[in-house]
């Protein structure tokens, strides 16, 4: 990190302006005490970091010292001054031209490494307060304790956590059934009591055979949880051509679901890795995959490898709304939508009128969400015949108001037929 990046540092100047030759300040550590030690003449006084912890504070003692002054240029006052000013560990001369100034440049390279990375964690130890500023050293490699996998309490920490955390999608990277059955628990309990619709894609272990895999995602059966088998092969960090095992194909993809606009299936979708680990022979065992819940990609003829129908471990295939995620995700954009449009009128004066207002509110809502694309968000779909919406009522019980709404979401266009018929040619010559 070069010394620019520490242009802007506090800058606390002290001098004395008094009659004594000798006036010095240094940083001291008496008894696991840190104090700002200012000697005037025969006269010492040692200010301690715990009694004036502010930078204000400790500027506060010093202007109390006769002939001393300080000031500081940048508005840190309220800030801790063992954690913010750098230590003079020599005794400085307060009378030179200029003063001394006290810099806080391990503050700031402290501040520039909990900037770089998440991964990265910088902080100030106690016998900190006696560093003058950084050392500059050689560079060394960062060291790294042995990877513990999580426990099970600590997964159901993280879940709870994400309870308070706006998201649409979640991938656990574990290949362990108990968490993927945690992470269906959770996505159940959000979308259901908490108003908070999410979805979530699982991988099983690298190298599972098809009824493995089948057998999981009929364990699961949850229309907002689908599931992946499949390892891929890309290039790592070092240019070099690795495996990757399912849990992280389920990361990308869900990852890929997050970059489509609602109601958009990822069918047929080109998904950017090399090749797939395990090739699945289409459609001698996709068709016996995907209505049994498990979402397969496929490396085409031409070298591409695409996601051959986005689909949940739903084993009801019957239900578009439950066996295919876009469908799914479209129902839950409709409820988000509609949840916000009325938003504004929950704690209104539930009057008579209230409903009418709601009713009128929620038809121009789902009036956008039925306009086509790219104009409008095509999330449901109709015509004069069967339109997007119907049977839209609002039924007021004391204080409250339901809203009931039925909706056609829109589904993915999965197969398209072909169908060609021969008949031999046959003319005349004149």
């Amino acid at each position: 990190m070069p010394k620019q990046s520490f242009a802007k540092i506090a800058t606390p100047l002290i001098s004395y302006a008094g009659s004594a030759t000798v006036a010095t300040v240094q940083t001291v550590l008496l008894n696991d005490v840190a104090y700002l030690r200012v000697t005037v003449g025969t006269q010492q006084t040692d200010l301690s970091f715990a009694v004036y912890s502010s930078v204000g504070g400790l500027l506060e003692a010093l202007n109390q010292i006769d002939g001393v002054t300080a000031v500081v240029k940048n508005a840190i006052l309220l800030t801790k001054a063992t954690d913010r000013l750098d230590a003079i560990k020599t005794a400085a001369d307060l009378t030179a031209a200029g003063g001394v100034t006290v810099r806080s440049l391990l503050d700031a390279v402290i501040t520039a490494i909990n900037t770089l990375s998440p991964w990265l964690s910088a902080s100030r130890t106690t016998a900190a307060v006696l560093v003058k500023e950084p050392v500059v050293f050689a560079s060394k490699a960062l060291t790294y304790s042995t990877s513990v996998l999580p426990t099970f309490d600590q997964w159901q920490m993280a879940f709870d956590a994400l309870k308070n955390v706006p998201c649409h999608w979640l991938t656990c990277l574990s290949d362990a059934d108990d968490v993927h059955q945690m992470l269906s628990a959770h996505v159940n309990y959000m979308s259901d009591v908490a108003f908070q619709e999410r979805r979530g894609i699982v991988g099983i272990p690298s190298g599972s055979a098809n009824d493995d895999a089948l057998a999981k995602a009929e364990a699961l059966n949850n229309p907002r949880v689908s599931l992946v088998h499949q390892g891929f092969y890309d290039l790592n960090s070092d240019n070099l051509m690795a495996m990757y095992p399912p849990m992280v194909l389920a990361a990308l993809l869900a990852g890929m679901m997050c970059g489509v606009t609602a109601g958009t299936p990822l069918t047929n979708k080109t998904v950017a890795v090399s090749d797939m680990a395990s090739r699945l022979r289409n459609p001698e065992d996709t068709d016996v995959l995907l209505p049994g819940g498990v979402l397969c990609c496929w490396r085409d003829y031409q070298g591409n490898v695409r996601v051959l129908q986005s689909v949940s471990t739903s084993q009801n295939a019957d239900n578009f709304n439950q066996h295919e995620m876009s469908t799914g995700v479209a129902s839950d954009y409709v409820a988000r939508a509609l949840r916000e449009a009325v938003a504004p009128l929950l704690g209104a004066k539930n009057t008579p009128y209230l409903p009418a207002q709601l009713k009128a509110v929620v038809a121009s809502r789902l009036k956008q969400l039925a306009i086509p694309e790219p104009l409008g968000e095509g999330v449901i779909v109709g015509d004069n015949t069967s339109p997007a919406w119907r049977g839209l009522t609002v039924t007021q019980a004391l204080d409250s108001n339901r809203i009931s709404v039925q909706v056609s979401p829109v589904i993915p266009n999965n197969y398209i037929g072909i169908s060609i018929y021969d008949v031999p040619y046959t003319g005349t010559r004149a």
